[in-house]
């Protein structure tokens, strides 16, 4: 997996200076997609640090519940995960719904050192 870089987004930006907000998305095991909005000024974390997310959100069923036999989420005080962008399909696709603009851009979730997630996508 490889992933997208800072350089790369800043190129999007310099050829479409109207962007208002990058929504940061994944989908989780029952192929929803999830995710957060970033203002575009604030976008930059996105590929600086990654997207903290509980790793109970990728054991949500389709009513939003956690189902897991490993009581992740219950037992280890539900731990963030680090999402980062990714190449491929790291994507800007671009949306117009009256005046708000926004990019979006798919994240995988990545492994800390030393942690070992038995679920990664």
């Amino acid at each position: 997996m490889e992933l997208a870089t800072q350089s790369e987004f800043d190129e999007v930006l310099n050829r479409h200076h109207n962007i208002q907000y990058v929504d940061a998305i994944f989908t989780d095991l029952c192929g929803y997609v999830r995710g957060k909005r970033f203002p575009v000024l604030e976008a930059d974390k996105i590929f600086s640090d990654g997207v903290l997310l509980p790793f109970s959100a990728f054991y949500l069923d389709v009513l939003g519940g956690v189902t897991n036999t490993m009581n992740l989420g219950w037992t280890d005080g539900d731990p963030d995960g680090v999402l980062m962008p990714i190449v491929p399909p790291f994507d800007i696709s671009f949306f117009s719904s009256a005046s708000l603009i926004k990019a979006s851009a798919a994240l995988s979730l990545t492994e800390p050192p030393g942690f070992k997630y038995s679920a990664l996508p």
